[in-house]
Parts: C-alpha cells; structure tokens; sequence
C-alpha cells in the first residue's frame, strides 16, 4: 500500500475508531444501568423479604393472642355457664324445700286445727297459690336472667372476633 491510500484510510480508520469508541461508550454505560438496576433490585427483594418475615411474626404473635383471648372467652364463658347451673341447681332446691315447708306447715295446721279445718285448708290454699306464684315468678325471672347472661356473652364472643379480625387485618 502506498502512502497516499495510506493517508486516505486515515480519516476514515478515525472515524471507525470514533465509532467504536462511541459504541463501547454506550455499551459500558448501558451495562452500568442494568448493573445498577439488578442491585437496587436486590435490594428491594431484600427489604420486601425483610418485611415479609416482620408480618408473619406480626401474624403468628396475633394468631397467638388470639387464641389465648379465646381460650381465655372459652373459659370464662364455661364458669359463667357453671355459675348459672349451680344458681338454677339451688332455686330449685330452695323451691322443692319451699313446697316441703308448706306442706309440712299444712298438715301440722291441719292437725292441731281439726275443728277449724275448712278455713284453714282454704287460708293454706291460697298461700300454696301465693308460693306457686311466687315460685313462677322466680323461675320466670331466672330464664330472663340466663337469656340476658346468654345473649351478653354472644355479645362479648362478637366483639372478641371483630377486635381480632381488625387485628389481623392491621397486622395484614
């Protein structure tokens, strides 16, 4: 080759190297981005991984308390129900020991009485109807009493679930 086609390819050997330097340029620098892109990716992972793994504990200690609240309600709720038996236990007791009273109390009047026996088989009607009453009336109060206990404690078990549903949502 000679000197003259030598300098000939000089401007365009430049222009290739330009080029190329240009291309490398880019390729270094597009290189670099997804360099950059692929660590704060990384990282991202990392810090939802973290987050991940700080909700399910959030989630395990609020499964946790919410088991023991129910436990706890479940317990509660079986004394409550034990308490209601035994009081139900004793008014009937009272009112079987209140019948026998009044019989008993009957039959002494009806014995000492003989004499008198019409009013006072009558005076103690009446009162066997008074006790009978009352007794109802006892027994009636009773069974609002255990609805009421009742419906409170369904009350008390929905609300126990919404705060540990809006507590697993929060922790969500």
């Amino acid at each position: 080759m000679s000197t003259e086609s030598l300098c000939e390819m000089i401007p365009s050997l430049k222009q290739n190297l330009e080029k190329s330097t240009q291309d490398r340029n880019y390729a270094q620098t597009e290189r670099d981005t997804v360099e950059r892109m692929a660590m704060a990716t990384k990282e991202q992972l990392g810090n939802i991984d973290a987050e991940v793994k700080l909700l399910s504990i959030h989630m395990e200690k609020a499964e946790k308390q919410h088991k023991a609240e129910c436990a706890n309600f479940s317990h509660k709720l079986q004394m409550l129900e034990r308490e209601q038996a035994e009081k139900m236990k004793s008014l009937i007791a009272d009112e079987k020991s209140l019948r026998l009273n009044e019989l008993t109390r009957h039959k002494m009047n009806a014995q000492r009485k003989l004499g008198k026996k019409t009013s006072l088989l009558s005076e103690l009607e009446d009162q066997e109807f008074e006790n009978c009453a009352k007794i109802q009336t006892q027994l009636a109060k009773n069974k609002d009493e255990l609805s009421k206990f009742t419906m409170k404690c369904e009350e008390i078990d929905s609300q126990m679930q919404d705060k540990n549903e809006e507590k697993i949502q929060k922790v969500m």
